[in-house]
């Protein structure tokens, strides 16, 4: 009876030992594991996100830039009402749909838009001050309960009754994108994950079991 009890608990033990080497294994390997995959998902996510603003940002900045070409033209014809034509410009726009573009005056604020609402007196607009001590501003931020992009270009040179011109576009189609390409990415790092938690497992058990 003594022997039988003896070879009862010296199999505990060695099963304990079994299941503590592979607990250590599990966390020390897919702990490492687990800080790779996040690195790099982390890594992916700011690449993918600093691609789409960044075309955001330059494609905005190629329309208002051909606006601003445009009301150069204005302003260098002595003959013309140049507050006539910008407002002409602006019911002119060709992608009044997808994003809005402001005037703003020399007491800075928005007198003329192209969906004919100006935004609320206390909305803020720092790239306009980054605009008023340079050419351009740009500003990522909330609008009205709403993520958008705006870039601003200083025209005080043009005409003195306005400051700036502005563009404003919502973000939420690309922070849907990149939403959809985090989830994904999220959801292939969790496979890797328990790919590499049931085979290292299998594996372990196959080296601890003879021992």
């Amino acid at each position: 009876m003594t022997q039988m009890t003896a070879d009862a608990t010296q199999k505990k033990r060695r099963s304990s030992r079994k299941n503590t080497i592979t607990v250590r294994w599990l966390i020390s390997n897919l702990g490492v594991v687990f800080l790779v995959l996040l690195i790099v998902e982390l890594s992916v996510i700011y690449t993918l996100q600093h691609y789409y603003y960044n075309s955001a940002e330059q494609y905005l900045t190629t329309k208002i830039s051909s606006v601003t070409t445009v009301l150069t033209r204005y302003s260098q014809d002595t003959g013309s009402n140049f507050s006539a034509d910008l407002r002409s410009t602006f019911e002119n726009f060709s992608d009044k749909e997808r994003m809005e573009l402001m005037a703003i005056n020399s007491k800075g604020r928005v007198t003329l838009t192209t969906s004919g609402f100006a935004p609320d007196t206390g909305t803020a607009m720092p790239d306009y001050e980054t605009a008023m001590e340079s050419e351009t501003g740009t500003w990522i931020g909330r609008q009205n309960g709403e993520r958008v992009m705006a870039v601003r270009v200083n025209i005080s040179a043009m005409q003195p009754e306005y400051n700036a011109i502005r563009v404003v576009s919502s973000m939420s189609q690309i922070d849907a994108t990149l939403r959809d390409y985090t989830t994904m990415i999220t959801i292939v790092c969790i496979g890797v994950l328990l790919l590499l938690t049931i085979t290292g497992s299998f594996f372990l058990r196959s080296i601890v079991r003879p021992i």
